[in-house]
């Protein structure tokens, strides 16, 4: 209708448009092409609509178009604060610690808090955590209180080179800080660095401690939790921590999963394993080759040796390779049976097709075929068997 539309107008467009970063795009675009000059709003929208899309390389031009200008009056903190979030989200340390040096060589503005937040989490998991720890110790130089969240990025910053010698320091000297309101996210980063460093059990102790003031750790917390209980060989506790879990409405993935079922695999816990089965074919985990063995091996006290038969014909469908000890779980069951006239063939099934993995049966594994062998009438079989056994036997005999 060739109305004239007054800057307000797109700024306001552009903030209704902060999931769509195109359209915001198209508009400030369309805002230069009619000569209409942008504020600080204007780059501001916009920078933001990028950071939400993940549009990070997108947010920095926008920043160098605004430094390109002659008016001064577009740079501010809070535009730079969205570019470096964009750099945060996408784990982009180069390029966020790029943004806050021009920062610190600018007079027109200096970085607060936010800024120190968002780039400290940009080096989540980065190896370079020296300069993470330098930007830590340079805010509070500045005079700036690091708070939670400061504690909880530089943590994070020393995953990735396992620092947990100085992370243990951070989490020591946020404990004491009276400006430090202790929360998960805190917890969480010390442990996940305590975790990739095998310090077991200042894993377990700071869950603990998680515990005991009711914070609800993350999905990665848990795991880590219950992997040091696998490590530390307290199986117990790392069953108990998956109700714990559902209790705290946390969905348990494939890794928890695996790790329950190493849990039940070290205390023979042959039901619970068999659940943690169903959990994971109810909600589509994937059933990896350690998930198949551990379930296996937890049956070893069971009463059901269809389950662990069942199991290893899953394996086998899958071409996961095994160990002789799988195979010898459900034969071991069936050896508890005392009449073998329904179930002999089954045995020897389980016998031939160990050998056809290429895998050779061993002294576990020879009873109950034989049993199987008399149960069936298979005597060309059981004579087989007991030739190899005798050639084995003068072999370690010779």
């Amino acid at each position: 209708k060739n109305l004239s539309i007054p800057l307000t107008i797109y700024n306001t467009a552009m903030a209704a448009c902060q999931r769509h970063w195109q359209i915001a795009t198209e508009l400030f675009e369309t805002i230069n092409n009619y000569g209409i000059r942008p504020d600080n709003v204007t780059y501001l929208r916009t920078i933001q609509a990028c950071e939400k899309a993940h549009q990070w390389q997108r947010a920095i031009s926008l920043v160098n178009t605004a430094k390109g200008s002659k008016a001064s009056s577009l740079i501010t903190t809070s535009i730079y604060n969205a570019a470096l979030k964009a750099c945060k989200k996408m784990l982009q340390p180069l390029a966020a610690d790029a943004l806050i040096k021009d920062m610190e060589n600018m007079s027109i503005v200096q970085p607060d808090l936010e800024s120190f937040t968002h780039v400290l989490g940009a080096f989540k998991r980065s190896f370079n955590w020296e300069r993470a720890f330098d930007l830590f110790q340079k805010l509070k130089r500045l005079g700036y209180r690091p708070d939670n969240k400061i504690y909880s990025a530089t943590m994070r910053a020393m995953e990735a080179s396992k620092q947990w010698q100085l992370v243990h320091q951070l989490f020591l000297e946020a404990t004491n800080n009276p400006d430090v309101k202790l929360d998960p996210a805190i917890y969480d980063s010390a442990i996940a660095v305590y975790h990739v460093s095998k310090h077991d059990d200042k894993v377990l102790a700071l869950h603990s401690q998680m515990a005991e003031k009711r914070f609800i750790p993350s999905l990665t917390t848990y795991n880590a939790a219950i992997h040091a209980c696998v490590k530390t060989k307290t199986w117990e506790k790392g069953i108990e921590l998956l109700s714990a879990m559902l209790q705290d409405k946390v969905m348990p993935d494939t890794g928890t999963c695996n790790g329950v079922l190493a849990c039940c695999s070290q205390g023979a816990e042959g039901h619970q394993a068999w659940k943690m089965v169903k959990f994971m074919r109810k909600h589509n985990l994937n059933l990896g080759r350690s998930t198949y063995i551990s379930a296996i091996k937890a049956m070893r006290s069971s009463s059901s040796w269809e389950r662990a038969w069942s199991l290893v014909a899953e394996m086998e469908t899958k071409a996961y390779n095994s160990d002789i000890d799988v195979y010898n779980v459900p034969l071991r069951l069936l050896d508890k049976i005392s009449d073998l006239s329904n179930t002999w063939m089954n045995a020897i099934s389980l016998v031939d097709r160990m050998q056809l993995f290429g895998l050779e049966p061993n002294s576990d594994s020879y009873p109950v075929y034989l049993r199987a062998c008399a149960a069936g009438g298979e005597w060309k079989r059981a004579t087989e068997a007991l030739m190899k056994i005798m050639a084995r036997t003068n072999a370690i005999n010779d």
